[in-house]
């Protein structure tokens, strides 16, 4: 599996694989962009997914490293949400461990800075229709 948002504007393209993929609890809306010359752009919609609460997060599994690119990264031990708050550097997330969730979800945000975790199912559709404004990183996740 691999914005802090949980509001996305998504093409068509992309809406159609989500629809295909096994979701947690979400929504779609449809929007209407306005061009630069004021002209309406139709066929996008607007994805709410709620992030996953802190309970779903085994903090003590999962590993975290806290630093920056010039003095580097340290491993720290995170034991709840409330450590990431005492986190002074930058957080790097090295592995994430979900309690409670189901491993056959397709796509899960939880309340980390990792963005979104997405299957290997979903990576691959994704890629086959060779959508931009997607980076993907490989981050290993345990289901427990």
């Amino acid at each position: 599996m691999v914005c802090p948002s949980s509001n996305y504007l998504l093409s068509k393209r992309v809406v159609a694989v989500l629809k295909s993929q096994n979701l947690p609890e979400h929504k779609f809306f449809p929007a209407r962009l306005i061009g630069t010359k004021g002209d309406p752009i139709d066929g996008y919609s607007f994805f709410y997914l709620p992030s996953l609460h802190e309970d779903h997060i085994a903090f003590t599994r999962s590993q975290f490293s806290a630093g920056d690119n010039s003095k580097g990264y340290k491993d720290i031990m995170v034991t709840s949400a409330d450590d990431l708050f005492k986190v002074d550097d930058f957080l790097n997330v090295k592995k994430v461990a979900l309690q409670n969730t189901s491993s056959s979800l397709d796509l899960i945000k939880v309340k980390l800075p990792i963005g979104l975790l997405a299957s290997p199912k979903l990576q691959a559709a994704l890629a086959a229709l060779d959508v931009t404004g997607i980076k993907i990183k490989k981050m290993e996740v345990e289901f427990i």
